[in-house]
């Protein structure tokens, strides 16, 4: 039986096989200049010039998931579909391309999707982003 996850998995891994050139050649859309934070119901996602830097989770008992690194490469609805920014419950697909060898690449690209944002808004740095996304007791 397949699980919701691993269809959401397969797709994703579809969707990167099919854009993963233009991907590496898009240039960075001006709303994720600088940083950026994304805030799902469990974490706070940063992102600087559209690289994920850090992934801080609110349940202290959860470890954050590991997407340092990844790229945002796109917004998708809540039914999968591109969208042209944020809106609420929209998530963001970030990718690493494979690593390249001469003029080939070799082994598996990354993909992830993050959970549903709550909120995206640009900060001055990571420390500014407490302030901003405060969560209410």
């Amino acid at each position: 039986m397949v699980t919701a996850t691993q269809t959401r998995r397969q797709w994703l891994k579809h969707l990167a096989a099919r854009h993963s050139l233009s991907w590496r050649m898009a240039t960075l859309p001006r709303t994720l200049d600088g940083v950026t934070v994304v805030e799902t119901a469990r974490e706070l996602i940063y992102f600087e010039d559209g690289v994920c830097t850090r992934v801080t989770s609110f349940d202290e008992d959860t470890p954050a998931r590991s997407l340092v690194g990844l790229t945002w490469v796109l917004w998708i609805d809540v039914d999968g579909n591109p969208v042209a920014g944020h809106r609420p419950g929209a998530r963001a697909v970030l990718w690493r391309a494979p690593p390249e060898r001469g003029l080939t690449t070799q082994g598996e690209m990354t993909v992830a999707l993050t959970g549903r944002a709550l909120r995206h808004q640009r900060v001055e740095s990571h420390g500014d982003s407490s302030e901003l996304f405060a969560r209410s007791a």
